[in-house]
């Protein structure tokens, strides 16, 4: 799930500044908060193996 999200926050990146694109401030807000989700989510599972 974690790799998902930050792939999608990847891609949309990437792909705006191809197309020239200009993020707004809010999208770049919820792209934020999507990496933070992802990022959550594998230290939870990197505590719940006990690795």
């Amino acid at each position: 799930m974690a790799v998902l999200i930050l792939a999608l926050v990847v891609t949309i990146i990437t792909g705006a500044h191809y197309f020239g694109w200009n993020l707004t401030r809010p999208v770049w807000l919820v792209l934020f908060i999507l990496s933070v989700l992802a990022l959550f989510l594998v230290l939870l599972a990197y505590r719940t193996l006990a690795l």
